[in-house]
């Protein structure tokens, strides 16, 4: 009788779901209760779907298979893989699909859209059944993918014919794997925490970051020397792992040195992560599983004090439900060959001594704090050229003005410059040529950015009244 042998050989991953994540354990669960539900059913009465395929394989015979599972996003991505290893060694002889067992008659095979950049998709078979031919060996196969809408699982057969039972069942699945982390369009991508591709302004560059010399020589060195010279570690015995913290206030440059660093990254993988990314155990565990698959990468983890939405208090951090997870993947039983991690916060001070004291966790600490006032007037000077500015500014006197600034607040000096040079001039938006920022703007601008920083240190709001008015400027707390 025409049949399913070999059994269930599963290879799974968790899989996040509308209903929560589910665990390995529940995944080989389901996929037995399937696989025992259809088996039944061929049993009594072989459904289309199976005599096809016993006849192509097998010549009627008896069929070996196995099951792969996973979820998101290496379901998508596996889609990519099959494509690809069909494409190379196998001749596709037909393309059938048959809906849910048991099957009684053919349905048009289904395509998924399957993001191969930032901008672009490729179209990829997702439900169906594909009868091929190894080019080398001339054994037949039928594989076949689909998605259970209800749970997000991709699932992937392979069938073959049982007349050899030294047959390699997991060669091509494994083919699949290894083209996945060698050749496809993620190896070596930007990509987001959830696996979707970043869209990169690719002209920011570390010129872009006004830093002393002193931090950009160590952000170069524990970053992009690291990540060019990685291998040499990995074939010396070294550790092949890094961790980097960036610590200083909001503004001062720590995001967009970030995103310089995923720009340079050469031909390593790069995962950005922000704290909204991470909101349960278990998420930062799937990053590390795909910055390892895809390595070398660069992880980059944004407000890291930040994840999960809470502070990882100092003096509660034995409790935070992230914080453990992050420590041991640093520096637990894992291995992080090739990953170099990039960690930025505002607040050092709240961080667990067993993070930020531990090498081999956070392996230097590089402070990215105010621009002193050569910075500052660099700041202003490239931030001026995107702007229509009247000869004679006296950016040095602007520069020592603005002490404590940050970057962002020096940007925003030079917008609110061309704001109250719009105001004064009674721009409507008609005619830009016509927008000149004096020296009077920058002051006007300068000291009303003074006047807010001075509000929000004390916590003060004032109420807006016309100037002509005697209570104007009254504040209350």
């Amino acid at each position: 009788m025409v049949g399913l042998t070999g059994g269930l050989d599963m290879e799974s991953d968790e899989i996040e779901t509308p209903f929560g994540i589910i665990d390995e354990q529940t995944v080989k669960a389901i996929e037995r209760w399937r696989y025992e539900a259809v088996q039944e059913v061929m049993d009594e009465v072989p459904s289309l779907r199976t005599r096809e395929i016993a006849e192509f394989v097998a010549d009627g015979g008896r069929v070996r298979s196995f099951i792969r599972v996973r979820g998101r996003p290496m379901g998508p991505w596996m889609l990519l893989a099959v494509d690809a290893i069909l494409e190379r060694d196998f001749e596709v002889s037909t393309v059938e699909w048959y809906g849910e067992p048991p099957s009684t008659a053919h349905v048009p095979p289904i395509t998924k859209s399957v993001p191969v950049s930032a901008s672009q998709s490729k179209n990829v078979l997702f439900h169906a059944t594909r009868f091929v031919t190894e080019k080398k060996s001339g054994r037949k196969w039928a594989i076949t993918t689909e998605e259970d809408l209800r749970c997000g699982a991709f699932y992937f057969s392979f069938e073959t014919a049982e007349d050899d039972e030294d047959v390699k069942m997991q060669r091509i699945w494994k083919s699949m794997r290894h083209w996945l982390r060698t050749e496809s369009p993620m190896k070596g991508g930007a990509l987001r925490a959830g696996g979707s591709f970043m869209d990169l302004d690719e002209s920011i560059t570390l010129d872009d970051v006004v830093l002393s010399d002193e931090v950009r020589k160590a952000i170069t060195k524990n970053v992009l020397t690291f990540l060019k010279n990685v291998v040499t570690f990995t074939k010396n015995g070294n550790k092949d792992s890094r961790g980097v913290l960036l610590t200083g206030p909001p503004g001062c440059g720590k995001t967009l040195t970030s995103r310089a660093l995923v720009n340079r990254r050469g031909d390593a993988t790069s995962i950005y992560v922000s704290s909204d990314d991470i909101r349960e155990p278990g998420h930062l565990t799937s990053i590390y599983t795909l910055a390892r698959a895809f390595s070398p990468t660069l992880v980059i983890i944004e407000d890291l004090d930040c994840l999960g939405g809470a502070g990882m208090d100092r003096k509660k951090s034995a409790g935070h439900p992230l914080l453990g997870e992050f420590l041991e993947i640093l520096s637990g039983s894992t291995d992080n060959s090739q990953v170099v991690t990039v960690a930025s916060t505002n607040h050092p001070n709240l961080l667990d001594e067993a993070l930020i004291n531990r090498p081999g966790r956070i392996d230097a600490i590089i402070p990215v704090s105010f621009p002193d006032t050569r910075g500052r007037r660099l700041i202003i000077e490239m931030e001026i050229k995107h702007h229509n500015v009247e000869e004679g500014i006296d950016i040095a006197s602007l520069a020592k003005e603005t002490e404590g600034f940050t970057g962002s607040h020096l940007v925003g000096l030079v917008n609110d410059a061309e704001l109250e040079s719009m105001h004064r001039l009674g721009s409507d938006g008609d005619d830009d040529e016509k927008v000149l920022i004096t020296q009077a703007d920058f002051d006007t601008a300068l000291a009303e950015i003074k006047e807010t920083r001075e509000r929000a240190a004390g916590s003060i709001m004032v109420e807006i009244r016309p100037r002509e008015d005697p209570s104007y400027g009254e504040a209350y707390r």
